[in-house]
């Protein structure tokens, strides 16, 4: 917790933390708060006067305690000395001592804000919530001429945190204006050094969510005093969602200066819980209470390890004693929601009933009211409508809130922008924009994945089932995170709704995705999700959801070869004791590697076992008890067999070069200054050298190794590499030496690769063709952009006007590469000329999925299906056709263009017996184009 922002603060904070991934710089921020000037950096930091201060910024609080109570001897009525007391003892969790001392203030010095602000805290944290409201009123009710007795900083600071727990408690929106207008500028004007403005500031912005001005502000502490520990701490905050890691490294230095500063111990204990680490977890929390047992957080903290780590038992019991300390303990429930909620766990559902009851005991946590709409957005279009109506009185309490403003904004723009397709089991929500062009095709895929998944799982999801598709890049965030500019995922899914980008997103993005993979990978979660009761870890759901796109289709399967080789050969491929306990993101083990074990379970065990497994963290069995009841195996001998598997078959499929070890050098160097003669040092370093990009260190290396041994195969690579990569390309010597690495034993992807590259550009064809398909071999799935052996074989065969022989390499080219759009439309001309109209379609119908927006790739596939008598499919396509050429300025040639699709729609009509609807599109036809003769012929032919 950050001490100056108090109890209700931290609850913003934490609702912040666990619905929050990232925020971008361009988020909306339309909050009242001014932004704060720099603070000029002084010479040093100034030294705190105060010794019982610096006890406690060090956390040596029974020192603290016994300072004040050697000061309280000597001068009993020492308000300075009882308020400090009090505050340690509030800290250490002695409410009754703490509240003794401050109501004894308070009869002395009713006007003591400190201790006023102090006894606030008190109440709310055991549950005294009308008394904190009272309280907090006083600052209030103030006059102008209190006001202005406040002549210190620190003074106004304390208004300005007192004035701030009334307005969050309250919903008053004029009394944030008044303290981010009035006061806390009246601060910088007195103090423009004082840490504890800035970092107050940065706890105003994180209660309205607005990280980057949060971060300023703990910036502009931090300058000021580099270890000023409630700013550390805000920095802390700042970075948990996006990097529980950075967080910890923040938390060390922090805890280096205050080993016992309980509200790092809490956070450091959450940035294990989200790295899967329940037992380092258990012992932060439990440091942190050994300081303050009493503390609803860190209660609700360790309930909240104990819940997610599936003890039950303990759990209830933290449930139970709760009550002791606090007899209405709504941050506890608030607490143990956003735990449940955050975007490491995702069990939204879960989370549901822990707000409502945090609401239910504190009716004024508005906090928690926000935290129940928008984690009820996530639970299900059923739940849409009462998490608005919660939204909406959160919003007339407070409109600057970013977070709320733009999700109510947000689904404003979704009811009056979008369109809802309904079939047997989605409902489908596009932009109005481009839902006559994907609605075709993500009906379709989404029943087709239904039928696949249900059937295949044995489960069918617990609807309604909601898909949403967004063509902006902001409302996909926003909907995903209440702010704009978050991008790291093309899709994601809650309990019973998923989102996707539209292949609109492609060109802001500069990249192209396959959002037909995406949308069938985001819909598997939810049959994962649900069959599990949400607790499915991480690294299966995603490995179940990545294999499934090649049950899609067998050509959506995703080539992993390359990182996952590299990533073995380098060391860094972790074992499952490892990876399978971790939630962050790794796209290398969490979706690459994961996806191989799912499918070996599948394939050695059967889909029964997958099933059951699910079914099993359903019933919260750890991963372990999981594996040994599933697959009699424990987690550590699956592993064990897994890795046999992986090594022996599916390593040894791929033969690529073992990149050089760079951290080798040193060592390598060493045994060089031993033995100049030491050849294995010398090949190696000359490797190391080349990837350096020192080429004639490289070179000379190598020569030396060669000079021991002719036949040094790994020498001999790099002299042939040194000459492919030298700026005047040496061909013939690359050849030369390529020939010789293969004679004394090379064998990878890389050597043939790059020779037959060598062969075909000194015009050798014979000998290029044979090296390409030897890489092929070596490795079938490399797939680079017009830099495969794929596409040079065809571009040789193009040129030797071998049209067959090309064809063939596009054609085994465009199986695996499903994502290559330019390749693949090269293809369809091939078919296009030839009329291969089944090919056509099978190609096509991937295409789509890349870019729908291309009015040939419509055109083209409507004619192969009339070719083939699928009517409606032909029909649809030249429906979209139409509709994409509507949106081009029209003149003569797009009116051309529409009229031949028109008269194409009329044809197929006439030809299905529909002859009414023929005549209506030959009219459309005519219209579009008076001197379109097929229109004009069949119209003819209606008429007779």
């Amino acid at each position: 917790m950050i001490k100056a922002s108090g109890l209700i603060l931290k609850a913003c904070i934490l609702v912040l933390l666990v619905s929050i991934t990232v925020t971008a710089q361009d988020a909306v921020n339309e909050t009242p708060l001014p932004e704060p000037e720099k603070a000029e950096q002084p010479q040093s930091p100034a030294p705190n006067a105060d010794p019982a201060t610096e006890l406690l910024i060090k956390g040596k609080y029974d020192e603290c305690l016994k300072l004040y109570d050697e000061l309280l001897v000597k001068e009993p009525a020492n308000i300075k000395a009882q308020s400090g007391k009090a505050e340690v003892l509030f800290i250490r969790g002695d409410y009754k001592g703490a509240e003794t001392l401050l109501d004894a203030i308070m009869k002395t010095d009713p006007n003591n804000l400190k201790a006023r602000l102090l006894r606030c805290k008190l109440y709310m944290e055991t549950g005294k919530y009308a008394e904190t409201e009272k309280e907090a009123e006083v600052f209030t009710k103030l006059t102008e001429q209190d006001i202005q007795k406040l002549t210190s900083a620190d003074d106004l600071i304390t208004l300005a945190e007192g004035l701030w727990m009334f307005a969050t408690r309250n919903g008053d929106l004029n009394t944030f204006h008044f303290v981010n207008n009035f006061v806390l500028p009246s601060v910088e004007e007195l103090d423009k050094a004082n840490p504890r403005l800035y970092t107050f500031w940065g706890t105003c912005y994180l209660d309205k969510d607005d990280i980057p001005e949060a971060i300023n502000c703990f910036q502009s502490a931090l300058k000021i005093n580099p270890e000023y520990p409630q700013a550390i701490l805000g920095m802390a905050y700042c970075q948990f969602m996006e990097s529980p890691e950075t967080t910890k490294a923040i938390l060390e230095k922090l805890l280096a200066i205050n080993p016992n500063y309980p509200e790092a111990l809490e956070l450091l204990a959450l940035a294990n819980l989200a790295e899967e680490q329940p037992d380092e977890a258990l012992k932060s929390i439990d440091k942190a209470l050994a300081i303050n047992p009493n503390s609803i957080s860190f209660n609700a903290t360790k309930a909240s390890i104990y819940y997610l780590n599936n003890d039950i038992k303990e759990f209830d019991k933290a449930c139970a004693e709760i009550i002791k300390i606090n007899p209405k303990p709504a941050l506890f429930y608030y607490i143990l929601g956003n735990n449940c909620a955050s975007m490491f766990r995702m069990l939204y559902l879960d989370a549901q009933p822990f707000y409502k009851k945090a609401v239910e005991l504190d009716p004024q946590l508005w906090a928690g009211y926000i935290a129940l709409g928008l984690n009820g957005l996530k639970c299900g279009p059923e739940a849409e409508e009462e998490a608005i109506k919660l939204l909406e009185e959160a919003h007339n309490r407070d409109p600057f809130h970013p977070t709320v403003k733009n999700t109510l904004k947000l689904l404003d723009a979704i009811k009056a922008e979008f369109v809802e397709i309904k079939t047997e089991h989605f409902t489908i929500k596009l932009n109005k924009s481009e839902a006559e062009m994907l609605a075709p095709y993500m009906t379709e895929l989404l029943e087709k994945a239904y039928k696949k998944f249900t059937d295949l799982y044995k489960f069918k999801p617990e609807p309604p089932l909601l898909c949403e598709v967004f063509p902006s890049m902001n409302d996909f965030s926003v909907r995903m995170t209440g702010l704009p500019g978050v991008d790291f995922a093309l899709g994601v899914c809650f309990a019973k709704t998923f989102l996707v980008y539209s292949p609109e997103v492609q060109e802001k993005l500069r990249k192209r995705f396959h959002w037909g993979t995406v949308t069938v990978h985001e819909f598997k979660h939810i049959i994962t999700l649900q069959l599990s009761k949400f607790r499915v870890p991480r690294w299966f759901t995603e490995g179940c959801s990545v294999w499934s796109e090649k049950l899609i289709n067998p050509n959506w399967a995703r080539t992993l070869e390359t990182p996952i080789y590299q990533a073995y050969e380098s060391g860094k491929l972790q074992h499952m004791e490892s990876f399978t306990q971790k939630k962050g993101f790794d796209l290398l083990h969490t979706y690459l590697l994961s996806s191989i074990v799912i499918e070996y379970i599948y394939n050695k065990y059967g889909m029964d076992k997958i099933i059951a497994m699910l079914k099993g963290f359903g019933e919260r069995k750890k991963q372990d008890v999981v594996f040994q009841e599933c697959l009699g195996k424990s987690l550590s001998d699956f592993d064990k067999e897994f890795f046999q598997y992986f090594e022996n078959d599916w390593i040894k499929r791929i033969k690529i070069r073992k990149q050089p070890r760079l951290k080798e050098e040193k060592t390598l160097n060493e045994r060089l200054a031993k033995n100049t003669g030491d050849e294995e040092a010398l090949s190696a370093l000359a490797r190391i050298a080349l990837v350096k990009e020192s080429l004639l260190e490289a070179q000379e290396l190598a020569d030396k190794a060669l000079a021991i041994n002719p036949k040094n195969t790994e020498a001999l690579i790099t002299m042939g590499d040194i000459f492919y990569h030298q700026s005047k390309r040496r061909y013939s010597t690359a050849i030369e030496y390529y020939n010789k690495a293969l004679a004394s034993g090379a064998d990878d992807f890389g050597t043939h690769f790059k020779l037959g590259i060598s062969y075909m550009k000194s015009d050798q064809a014979e000998k290029a063709i044979k090296e390409f398909n030897e890489a092929k071999r070596c490795f079938p799935s490399y797939i680079k952009y017009e830099d495969n052996p794929y596409y040079y074989l065809a571009t040789i065969y193009e040129n030797a006007g071998e049209a067959a022989k090309m064809a063939k390499e596009l054609e085994d080219y465009v199986k695996i590469a499903y994502e290559d759009f330019a390749t693949q439309m090269k293809v369809t001309d091939i078919y296009w000329k030839e009329n291969k109209f089944d090919e056509l379609i099978k190609v096509l119908e991937n295409t789509v999925y890349l870019d729908p927006k291309d009015i040939a790739l419509h055109a083209r596939l409507g004619l192969a299906y009339w070719e083939k008598k699928d009517y409606a499919k032909a029909l649809r396509e030249y429906q979209v056709a139409i509709f994409l050429i509507k949106q081009l300025e029209e003149n003569y040639s797009v009116n051309q263009k529409c009229s031949v699709f028109y008269a194409h729609m009329a044809e197929i009509y006439f030809e299905s017996g529909d002859k009414e609807k023929a005549g209506t599109y030959v009219a459309l036809a005519l219209r579009k184009d008076q001197d379109n003769e097929r229109a004009a012929n069949l119209q003819k032919k209606l008429k007779e």
